[in-house]
């Protein structure tokens, strides 16, 4: 091959690197920036932020069941290494006892307030702006709303988020996860046990099971001088246990 040939060759093939350069930049430059486009940037965002959510709700709820609706009780007896709340205290001389059982909103406050410090530790959104090109992405501080219903436990997540692409920007701050775990249901079952054991004491939770069907199963302990009373759904989703405190005999 001659060398005007390979001289010919090279400038060809620098002329092809130029012009393949240039090609793809003005693709990147050139293309249309839309919401829509956008949109799609916020969608594994999107999926960080609820995975974190349903990572951090399970085991709370877990917890507060167990533990007979309070998450650091503070009057307890220890039952399987968990601090179960005694949640109707004796009245001395009587059969009946105190009924200290709280409501669905106290419950559905501490989990917001665990939640609110879990999802803190769990979030980082802000990494996206270095995984994604040309893309800025600014959060504010989440702040949770627990929801406690029969069948299930609403968390909602009021979470600012906004990516920011050239002169298009596009937010998004509502995040939901639904746990399929049914503690309305159980708080009701241990309401109606505590409200038969302080007027009359003792439960029977053999009628109580025949009348609901099979819904719940129900088991009572006796760890003197108290009683331990052990909720389950049929599905056996979620255990609510709780203590009902009983007077020693001298």
């Amino acid at each position: 091959m001659k060398k005007g040939q390979v001289t010919i060759y090279v400038v060809l093939g620098i002329v092809l690197v130029i012009l393949t350069v240039l090609l793809l930049y003005s693709r990147g430059t050139f293309i249309e920036v839309t919401p829509a486009n956008v949109r799609l940037e916020i969608e594994p965002i999107t999926g960080h932020v609820t995975e974190c959510v349903e990572q951090v709700s399970e085991t709370p709820i877990d917890l507060i069941a167990k533990r007979g609706g309070y998450l650091s009780p503070g009057f307890f007896k220890n039952y399987n290494g968990e601090p179960v709340s005694y949640l109707c205290q004796n009245i001395h001389g009587q059969l009946g006892c105190i009924n200290s059982m709280l409501t669905l909103s106290e419950m559905e406050t501490q989990l917001e307030e665990v939640l609110n410090e879990e999802l803190n530790s769990c979030l980082n959104v802000e990494q996206f702006s270095s995984v994604l090109t040309g893309v800025k992405v600014t959060a504010g501080t989440p702040k949770v709303d627990v929801i406690i219903r029969k069948k299930n436990v609403e968390v909602n997540v009021d979470f600012p988020v906004t990516v920011r692409k050239k002169d298009v920007e596009i937010s998004e701050n509502e995040f939901k996860e639904v746990v399929d775990k049914p503690l309305g249901d159980l708080y009701e079952v241990s309401q109606d046990i505590l409200d038969y054991e302080s007027q009359f004491g003792d439960f029977d939770q053999l009628i109580y099971m025949l009348s609901k069907k099979g819904d719940y199963f129900i088991y009572k302990k006796r760890p003197y001088p108290d009683k331990l009373y052990i909720i389950n759904d049929k599905e056996r989703k979620l255990t609510f246990q709780f203590f009902v405190q009983g007077e020693s005999v001298q």
